[in-house]
């Protein structure tokens, strides 16, 4: 177990000493030498002066420690917020609860005797924590995240709204307190990579048809993601380690709550199989040659939680209602 103390903390935080670090952090770093910069939604949202308990939900290596990194630079070098009021915590090696509770703890007990400050706290993958939402729930009532905003990351996001559900009225008073971080949308795409076409005049589109079917072409390779973006564009191939990385966190993400790599792969199988077509989990499982429909059911939902793919019910015309016992549709997130 980690032992937590202030220099632990301090290991993270670089920019206590000189806000200028934020500079010479690795994820800010890799964003400038980007070709193209993709500036999330939260960067330009997040709220300054208020009591919030915020989630930013994505992917893994969409981006979310980068974006989290942004809004730091943001507060230090744009909104000239105190160094130390700024707290970022990677929770890959953070159990559960209560060393969760420890680690804030530790923090706050060092921060409040000596400034009046707002507090910033940053926490990256926080669905790692088991019962995450107990640590922070206790510390809301305890009254120890007054004049506090929290922006948690997580790659799980029942997980993530499944805790937000456990803290009613503690969350703030914002019209919007979850952001979600997807693979770019084409519109999103086109935005970053042809910033001179004006994608709300129609009569621009039009004009600018061959360049966009084009485009659609490379955006059908790249996914969206922001790194595989870059890469295609710098090199005119995506390296086989970007796809290492994508395929290892897949695994990985797979393995950590017990289910089985072959089993993924022979329901992934299928799927690809029938992207374009309806399918019902009995058909998938007999086709996979997995014993249960419910096994492949639980794998799907897993998946989805990922934001590796959706489902899609069959959805009836004459009522306009989808009906779940029918064959649904299961198209990727990520391609």
């Amino acid at each position: 177990m980690m032992e937590i103390s202030i220099s632990v903390l301090q290991q993270h935080n670089p920019w206590w000493l000189r806000k200028e670090l934020i500079l010479d952090d690795v994820n800010i770093m890799d964003y400038y030498l980007q070709q193209f910069q993709y500036v999330p939604e939260i960067v330009a949202d997040y709220p300054i002066n208020i009591d919030a308990i915020l989630t930013l939900r994505g992917p893994r290596q969409i981006g979310k420690s980068t974006s989290l990194k942004l809004v730091i630079q943001k507060l230090l070098l744009d909104d000239n917020i105190p160094e130390k009021s700024i707290f970022y915590f990677p929770l890959d090696r953070i159990e559960d609860f209560n060393q969760l509770y420890e680690l804030l703890s530790c923090y706050l007990d060092y921060m409040r005797p000596t400034t009046h400050y707002r507090l910033h706290i940053f926490l990256d993958e926080i669905s790692f924590v088991r019962e995450w939402q107990r640590c922070i729930k206790a510390l809301a009532d305890e009254g120890k995240l007054r004049n506090t905003t929290l922006l948690l990351t997580g790659s799980n996001t029942i997980d993530l709204m499944k805790g937000a559900e456990r803290m009613p009225g503690r969350r703030g008073n914002l019209d919007k307190l979850d952001y979600n971080q997807h693979p770019l949308t084409f519109y999103d795409f086109i935005r970053l990579i042809e910033p001179k076409i004006d994608c709300n005049n129609i009569d621009h589109l039009v004009f600018s048809k061959n360049l966009l079917y084009a485009r659609f072409r490379e955006y059908l390779i790249v996914g969206g993601f922001p790194m595989a973006i870059n890469l295609f564009y710098s090199q005119n191939y995506i390296s086989p380690f970007a796809y290492q990385i994508y395929l290892n966190w897949i695994e990985g993400d797979i393995g950590r709550v017990g289910k089985s790599e072959r089993n993924l792969y022979q329901i992934m199988s299928r799927v690809l199989t029938h992207l374009s077509t309806g399918v019902s989990f009995h058909a998938m499982s007999k086709e996979a040659g997995i014993s249960s429909n419910k096994t492949v059911q639980e794998y799907i939902e897993l998946l989805e939680r990922m934001f590796i793919l959706y489902t899609i019910p069959f959805i009836d015309l004459s009522s306009k209602l989808p009906k779940y016992r029918k064959n649904k549709k299961l198209p990727l997130l990520i391609h």
